[in-house]
């Protein structure tokens, strides 16, 4: 009984993230550009009051809310399955800033060799029509 308790333990805890956004990764940079690449804007990001992976972006006079999550899962011992989650609210030309925005997410899952020299990864959101909000994550 022992035993099965250990085991059922150690399989539980194989399927645990290793990392999460919070505890590991670098800082993000976020960028502003326009489809057609002839405007591009650098933005400033710092977390959200509330902690954890959420962030406040500004670019020019733009604001969003960014929930951004970075999980890292060991498959066996030389691969490891990221999975990243990029969500952005839109607050811009809203009545009331206060009420909810626009809302665009991103769910990206991707596997890498351990000894991958992959160092980040860049992530685009469409926030307005013709407008990418790009994200830069260090892995």
């Amino acid at each position: 009984m022992v035993c099965m308790k250990w085991i059922s333990g150690l399989l539980f805890v194989g399927l645990l993230p290793l990392s999460s956004w919070a505890q590991t990764a670098g800082t993000p940079s976020f960028s502003l550009h326009l489809e057609d690449g002839s405007l591009q804007q650098t933005c400033q990001a710092e977390r959200r009051p509330s902690g954890g992976p959420d962030w406040n972006v500004t670019c020019g006079d733009q604001k969003f809310a960014v929930h951004l999550l970075v999980n890292k899962y060991p498959l066996g011992s030389h691969f490891l399955r990221y999975q990243i989650l990029y969500w952005v609210l839109d607050y811009n030309d809203r009545p009331d800033p206060t009420l909810a925005g626009t809302h665009h997410g991103t769910n990206m899952t991707f596997t890498l060799p351990v000894d991958s020299p992959q160092q980040s990864v860049q992530l685009g959101q469409v926030v307005q029509t013709v407008w990418n909000l790009d994200v830069q994550v260090p892995l």
